[in-house]
């Protein structure tokens, strides 16, 4: 059963009026179906709802293709990483397994997002964990993930601006797995 969704289906502009004309619509796993009679004009900004399926579709081809660089071409995804966080790239030594790790976890992130179904919804539950972690404590998981991922992890000097980017990834990551939590919800 396909859950129905209010959409603007067509904007219109009154030049003279300055204001929007809106015709609003329902979208049904048949298409859109629009609703009898238009909207009056108004000075707001029409509201385009985006299905939370949409977003969790989203969600999974972006780590799909993640996954698909990571997987192919591990040292180049290794590479950029250093060069982007890591004050003198060329000058740490990784840990023998740091470059397979990467490779491991892309097919990871393939395979989980392909199957979907429970696997994947239990790996967003982890990516939400994971998120928790890096917005609130990112000093600690950087640490961490270069105590694992560097030979002489003492020695690493991260960029300045890495925390905040950091942050950023984490509130993504809660994010896409409160989506998840909420898609979970809905279809029970």
């Amino acid at each position: 059963m396909h859950a129905l969704h209010f959409v603007v289906s067509e904007i219109t502009f009154d030049v003279h009026r300055r204001k929007r004309h809106e015709t609003v619509g329902l979208t049904t796993g048949l298409g859109l179906l629009p609703i009898t009679g238009r909207r009056k004009w108004t000075q707001q900004r029409p509201t385009v709802i985006v299905s939370p399926d949409v977003l969790s579709v989203m969600a999974r081809v972006g780590f799909i293709l993640m996954g698909l660089v990571m997987a192919l071409v591990p040292a180049r995804v290794r590479e950029s990483f250093e060069k982007f966080a890591l004050k003198k790239s060329d000058e740490v030594s990784p840990s023998p397994s740091f470059t397979p790790s990467i490779r491991a976890e892309g097919v990871i992130f393939v395979v989980v997002s392909v199957l979907g179904g429970p696997v994947y919804r239990v790996s967003m539950y982890v990516l939400g964990l994971a998120g928790a972690i890096a917005l609130f404590v990112p000093k600690r998981a950087l640490r961490f993930s270069m105590s694992i991922s560097y030979e002489n992890p003492e020695t690493v000097e991260w960029k300045g601006g890495l925390v905040p980017v950091i942050r950023g990834f984490g509130v993504l990551y809660l994010l896409i797995a409160l989506n998840e939590v909420k898609n979970r919800n809905r279809e029970t």
